[in-house]
């Protein structure tokens, strides 16, 4: 059996360990880049949804503000009603002592 020289086995050896390295670092990069881009597209997706709470945030602030007026407006009818069942039963009231009157002149 013929032995090959020692340097030039080695040498491949190392040729090969050097083709490994690049290939993972060509495999790594590749990685990283791909990582990167997924984290680009969730900065964006987290980006865009800031955008659409700020959105929702300024439609609350007007629905309050509509619930606002709107709850004056109830306010404002249920006094107008109590306003109205006081002046009827101020009316009913003075019905009462007509009809009362009434009655005696009748029977006078």
């Amino acid at each position: 059996m013929a032995r090959r020289p020692v340097k030039k086995t080695i040498e491949s050896r190392l040729t090969a360990v050097e083709r490994g390295i690049k290939s993972l670092q060509a495999s790594d990069a590749a990685i990283i880049r791909a990582m990167r881009d997924g984290f680009a597209r969730i900065e964006s997706q987290f980006a865009h949804m800031e955008s659409q709470f700020a959105h929702m945030e300024s439609q609350f602030a007007h629905m309050e503000s509509r619930f606002d007026q709107i709850y004056n407006h109830i306010d404002g009818f249920m006094k107008l009603h109590e306003t109205l069942d006081i002046e009827f039963r101020v009316i009913k009231e003075q019905m009462r002592r007509l009809e009362e009157r009434i009655e005696r002149l009748e029977a006078s």
